[in-house]
């Protein structure tokens, strides 16, 4: 495909996908500023999925407590060497066997910047426990400096990838992202306080 085919490819597909993502004015920003170049599409979930889980591991408390932190101890401590992403799923969930091939592309493409752990709930009840999973999928995030965060539910690659670079690798947003991020936070708090009063 010449290159320019393939750049009018690219601008027809980042608005197409623009539009898709118009209710979640943070992910249609992310793709009208990206470059043409840059645009991170689904494609890349299935090119660059590794045909193994050679790069996720799958960890047990005990493994958990040797090479993440030990939460038995008062004190929080980081013991891995790169920030770490935690997964944790059931085999018989369905958003969580959706999620898994993004995190196997995530684990894939940030090979050298972070560690990728996947947890089966059913099989490590006390991880599950003792970081309050109740609903599934749950993405635990472990920065080497600063402190674990928890996030619930499905994500697509993007937002996924985005969450990686801004909670693990401490990556800055550009203002105007940030600023529109806020904009919808805001929204969301005051549609809730609608709904609260309204009932």
């Amino acid at each position: 495909m010449s290159l320019i085919l393939r750049r009018k490819w690219l601008n027809y597909l980042r608005k197409m996908l623009s539009i898709i993502f118009r209710g979640n004015i943070l992910l249609s920003v992310l793709f009208i500023l990206l470059p043409v170049d840059d645009v991170i599409i689904a494609q890349n979930v299935v090119s660059k999925q590794p045909q193994s889980d050679e790069v996720v591991k799958y960890i047990t408390a005990s493994d958990f407590k040797a090479n993440v932190f030990d939460y038995s101890v008062g004190e929080y401590k980081f013991l891995g060497k790169k920030p770490v992403l935690i997964d944790f799923y059931a085999t018989w969930c369905g958003p969580c066997k959706a999620l898994s091939p993004i995190v196997d592309a995530i684990a894939h493409n940030y090979s050298s910047l972070i560690d990728v752990y996947k947890v089966d709930v059913d099989k490590e009840p006390e991880l599950a426990q003792v970081f309050g999973v109740r609903s599934i999928p749950a993405l635990l995030f472990v920065p080497k400096d600063g402190i674990p965060r928890m996030l619930g539910g499905y994500m697509y690659y993007e937002r996924l990838a985005l969450n990686v670079a801004v909670l693990l690798l401490g990556q800055q947003l550009p203002q105007e992202i940030v600023q529109l991020y806020q904009i919808q936070q805001q929204q969301l708090q005051q549609q809730q306080q609608t709904k609260e009063t309204t009932e």
